[in-house]
């Protein structure tokens, strides 16, 4: 299903992003396409597999807030990676989110979600993903960036299936 869905966007979107290229003369390098195969990667085969696999196996509201957590994740990653200062309140949500996602997650409790770990894994490589891709939609523009990641996530996806 993921790979349907991908196909059919990457491929969808790739004759704007080659207008897009040959239109501003966008030159990539074999270092760039390297690093969005990586993206790809992480995107596709990696964040979405383990999203899908969650949402096919746990509850929807379940779903819906653990991976709706990922702007907190990705606050991190940016201060980690991109030496962003959060300030008093983005500390404050991420201190809230994960009280919340502890609560939720219930671990002592003997009915525990397993699949809520795989939510954690997709929310979390998912907000990587999105303070990694910033570097390449800076470069290359966001239509750019995101057609040939998707295009790579999914023949990756292909080649793991």
């Amino acid at each position: 299903m993921n790979f349907l869905r991908f196909l059919i966007g990457g491929l969808a979107l790739l004759p704007f992003a080659i207008h897009d290229i040959r239109r501003r003369q966008i030159e990539i390098k074999p270092k760039d396409l390297l690093y969005m195969v990586g993206l790809g990667i992480l995107y596709i085969p990696i964040s979405m597999v383990f999203l899908q696999v969650a949402i096919q196996n746990t509850s929807a509201s379940l779903s819906t807030f653990v991976f709706s957590s990922n702007p907190v994740f990705i606050a991190i990653f940016a201060a980690w990676l991109l030496n962003e200062k959060p300030n008093l309140f983005i500390i404050f949500a991420i201190s809230l989110e994960i009280i919340g996602l502890l609560f939720i997650s219930n671990p002592f409790n003997n009915k525990f979600d397993i699949y809520f770990i795989h939510l954690c894994f997709a929310a979390i490589t998912f907000a990587f993903y999105n303070v990694l891709m910033r570097k390449t939609t800076g470069k290359f523009g966001n239509l750019v960036a995101f057609t040939i990641v998707v295009i790579f996530g999914t023949i990756g996806l292909g080649l793991f299936c």
